[in-house]
């Protein structure tokens, strides 16, 4: 091929023309190749024989507005369930649902008012009916266990500390007989202490109580008083004592069976 043939009308670049001295380079074309697309091939039926139906044409809603129906301008929607309260009025207040363990009202002793949404209590309420309260017969029985045979008992051993003493005169046997006095006294009014204020504060009975299948309960609330509002009532008794034993006897005229210290205390005594 000559240098003056001009450069082949497959050069890449048209318009170029290479240097002097350089021949020109014949680049074969290639011939065009047309694309290729792989498709997927058809699954087969699930069943054999049949053939998936056509899908049912969608046939488009027009959508609608009346507008007839529409509040006019300006105009308050009416509101529908409860009715809104009018201006400076406040909405009345949900009524709580009671949780479980609660009751919704417990009924009165012996003429108390019932206590909304009070839990049960744990001791039950006492049972209306007269045979529930303990009679003066079974009081004066337990009382004589609880004060009576401990007050003998300490004044037992304190009398025979005195007579000790005093036929000693002086000397270490005198000082044993006070001694024994002393003693005798402390353990009568220990067990008082033990007996009626801790015991019985604690489980509602004393020996005594106990021994005639009594209890001691609070009149409001049907429970145990307690250690202290039974050491109170306790202190109390002296009303019942001045004047004259007064109190003592109430139980039988007083409607619930009660002393003057149970009146004041808001306290019963009550059978099992």
């Amino acid at each position: 091929m000559s240098t003056d043939t001009p450069y082949p009308p497959n050069n890449p670049i048209p318009g170029y023309t290479p240097p002097e001295g350089v021949p020109p380079v014949d680049v074969p074309q290639a011939p065009p190749v047309a694309p290729s697309i792989d498709l997927p091939p058809v699954a087969p039926p699930l069943v054999p024989g049949f053939d998936l139906p056509e899908a049912a044409p969608i046939t488009p809603v027009a959508a609608t507005f009346d507008a007839s129906a529409q509040p006019p301008w300006g105009a308050v929607p009416q509101a529908t369930g409860a009715p809104t309260p009018a201006y400076g009025q406040s909405s009345p207040a949900p009524q709580p649902t009671p949780g479980y363990g609660t009751v919704s009202s417990v009924p009165s002793v012996y003429g108390a008012a019932p206590i909304s949404g009070a839990p049960v209590t744990a001791y039950p309420s006492v049972p209306a009916q007269s045979g529930s309260l303990a009679t003066w017969v079974q009081r004066v029985l337990g009382g004589l266990v609880d004060y009576v045979l401990p007050g003998i008992g300490g004044g037992i051993i304190a009398g025979i500390g005195g007579v000790v003493a005093g036929a000693a005169g002086s000397g270490g046997v005198a000082v044993f007989g006070a001694l024994l006095t002393f003693v005798g006294y402390v353990a009568a009014f220990g067990f008082m202490v033990w007996n009626s204020w801790i015991v019985q504060g604690k489980t509602g009975q004393s020996l005594g109580k106990k021994w005639q299948k009594l209890r001691l309960i609070s009149e409001v609330t049907g429970q145990i008083p307690g250690v202290g509002q039974t050491i109170l009532r306790y202190i109390l008794h002296t009303v019942d004592t001045a004047p004259c034993l007064i109190g003592v006897f109430a139980p039988l005229f007083t409607p619930k069976k009660q002393t003057f210290s149970d009146m004041i205390m808001k306290t019963l005594v009550v059978n099992e």
